[in-house]
């Protein structure tokens, strides 16, 4: 399975959050370290699935970690990434 390949990878050998340790993968993504996730995907126009393969063929670059929704939402509000307008 690639998403389990690819957060095992940005988990640093651990398919977890690197914050929290969570391991359900349901409840794991990949995080953007400099909150540019949804710039970069829509300048690449890949996202969920897609975005998997498009980390494994670009051999795994630098810039992302593997984060529970819970902890990504957490660094959203922390590292202003979050539109507060868009929140109402």
């Amino acid at each position: 399975m690639i998403k389990k390949t690819i957060l095992t990878h940005y988990g640093f050998g651990m398919c977890s959050c690197v914050h929290c340790g969570e391991k359900r993968i349901e409840c794991l993504s990949i995080d953007h370290i400099k909150g540019d996730g949804r710039k970069h995907r829509f300048s690449i126009n890949k996202q969920g699935h897609v975005l998997y393969v498009w980390l494994k063929n670009n051999n795994y670059p630098e810039g992302y970690q593997t984060l529970c929704m819970n902890c990504q939402w957490i660094k959203r509000f922390e590292k202003n990434e979050v539109n507060r307008y868009a929140l109402g």
